[in-house]
């Protein structure tokens, strides 16, 4: 069950918000399909309800941004 702040994070928005108590886990990974810009995916935890969450960093696509990890 995720907490308040969590479930006020917008999903697959660009450039959408995330909320203080997420603590980033490891470093940033950039993900590159044949022939296209790089993604960066980042990797977070929350520390007050523990939800994983990932954040898409992809200037071309509109839904990339923040999305929970199964």
């Amino acid at each position: 069950m995720s907490c308040d702040a969590c479930n006020a994070i917008e999903l697959r928005k660009r450039k959408g918000v995330g909320h203080a108590r997420l603590v980033q886990i490891g470093e940033p990974v950039k993900v590159r399909n044949m022939g296209q810009p790089a993604v960066i995916m980042t990797h977070y935890v929350c520390e007050e309800c523990g939800v994983k969450w990932q954040y898409e960093d992809d200037r071309r696509d509109v839904y990339a941004g923040w999305s929970i990890e199964a």
